[in-house]
């Protein structure tokens, strides 16, 4: 079988779980046989959107040995925004100069599958061809790109009804179209990964996700400021409406939880076809054991220290547990909080050469997401060394998790996870429990075997 791929690039120009997962399903793919290439939004020339494609080998590690992979960068995609947020939205809408370049493209390629993994950078003139020619195309959900300019459905502290009501407020601070063109340009990737570009790549994320006290006041100046500009929340919603044609082409969702089925369903045209495929990476490998629980409970929280992914309400929790005399615990953060209590161990971002000892030293993953979580890989890491998790029900991975049997799922809120901690606290037998279920009971080949799974999709 001939499988394209459209994905946002390769490591280490792109990274995160969907760049992990689209290389991992193409290294099996190739592994199996099937003839596979990986397309992805390039650099951005300064004008016009005359498309062009640039072949060549992209060599990557996997399991540690190198693999060759066919690769096709896109020369002036529509923008890349990643999760920064849409500011200049008629630019993002703008049409292909030569639509007819996909379907040469795809005559060229006589791919027998499109497997679409972000409509970042997409024209839907791809998509057009590919059913103009019978190509059957297949989307995996890997964020909420199309739906949110911010990827997220999260502003405020809380979910997003997807309303568009707020948008022009929530991109205020989005990166700039020259910005953006940097950022997809061939000069980023080479220096990337330069001591000086991480250090203001991490300054402006740090500044990016703080919480705002200011909030109100700083809305009421960004309404302002967006009457002046001529930009409303009008706009938005034809920037949803021009994303939601894509789905029209589309043959059928690949929901990688049951959270973005129950998200994208509330979006998707009725008719549209779909299926829940639970997702995995290579670099998670089978360690479980059986586990003691003695001393201080050590609970891990492996993400980083924002809103969206529950810190503040974690911290406000473990904050009162400590204030009520309840100190039998410490939290592993592997990120770099600004606000530090007592009973943390600020160990910053790991490396996956570096999982053994962010889990091997864990008692208990917490992933309090607040936001719709569409999977996330630290679960089921966590699942790997048979650690039980305690995770909302707006973790897409709460799905391995099979109703509570191998962990608690609680509802993201403070009270509710400040009791279900306090109870794990004082009743450390209910941890033998789950890691005895875990490693005995938890089919992890049932993960590997997704990939055969999402296969099927391609028929």
């Amino acid at each position: 079988m001939r499988i394209l791929h459209y994905s946002l690039g390769f490591p280490p120009y792109r990274s995160g779980g969907l760049t992990k997962y689209s290389v991992d399903l193409i290294w099996a793919q190739k592994e199996k046989g099937h003839q596979v290439i990986m397309m992805w939004p390039g650099k951005m020339n300064l004008t016009g959107h005359f498309v062009r494609f640039k072949r060549s080998k992209n060599t990557q590690k996997i399991n540690r040995e190198p693999v060759t992979f066919e690769s096709i960068e896109m020369i002036n995609p529509l923008p890349v925004p990643l999760d920064e947020g849409i500011l200049e939205v008629d630019k993002f809408m703008e049409p292909c100069e030569n639509p007819e370049a996909f379907t040469e493209l795809l005559e060229r390629i006589e791919p027998d599958a499109i497997h679409i993994h972000t409509f970042q950078g997409l024209y839907p003139e791809l998509l057009i061809a590919a059913k103009e020619l019978g190509i059957r195309t297949v989307f995996t959900t890997h964020d909420y790109f199309g739906i949110c300019p911010k990827i997220t459905l999260f502003r405020d502290g809380d979910i997003c009804n997807g309303d568009c009501g707020k948008c022009a407020a929530c991109n205020k601070d989005a990166l700039s179209m020259n910005q953006i063109k940097i950022l997809q340009s061939s000069q980023y990737r080479r220096f990337k990964d330069s001591s000086l570009v991480k250090k203001l790549r991490k300054n402006h994320r740090d500044d990016f996700y703080q919480e705002d006290a200011n909030f109100l006041e700083e809305e009421e100046n960004t309404e302002k400021r967006f009457e002046q500009e001529d930009l409303s929340d009008e706009v938005y919603e034809a920037l949803r409406d021009f994303y939601r044609q894509f789905f029209k082409f589309i043959d059928v969702v690949h929901f990688n939880s049951s959270v973005t089925k129950e998200v994208f369903r509330r979006y998707l045209p009725p008719e549209t076809k779909g299926k829940v495929i639970n997702i995995s990476n290579s670099d998670i490998k089978d360690k479980r054991k059986i586990r003691g629980y003695g001393g201080k409970l050590r609970i891990a929280f492996p993400a980083a220290a924002r809103d969206i992914k529950g810190y503040f309400m974690l911290k406000e929790a473990l904050d009162e547990l400590w204030a009520e005399g309840i100190r039998d615990f410490e939290l592993d953060v592997y990120s770099e909080p600004r606000n530090v209590s007592g009973y943390m161990k600020v160990l910053g971002a790991y490396k996956p050469s570096q999982i053994d000892q962010v889990y091997e030293n864990a008692d208990l993953l917490v992933a309090p997401s607040l936001c719709y979580e569409t999977f996330g890989f630290t679960v089921l890491e966590s699942l790997s060394y048979a650690v039980p998790a305690l995770v909302t029900t707006r973790v897409g991975a709460k799905d391995l998790l099979k109703e509570g049997h191998f962990g608690m799922i609680i509802k993201p809120t403070k009270e509710d996870l400040k009791q279900a901690l306090l109870y794990i606290i004082k009743n450390r037998e209910i941890l033998e429990v789950y890691n005895k279920r875990i490693y005995r009971e938890f089919n992890f080949r049932d993960t590997r075997n997704s990939f055969d799974e999402v296969e099927k999709l391609y028929q």
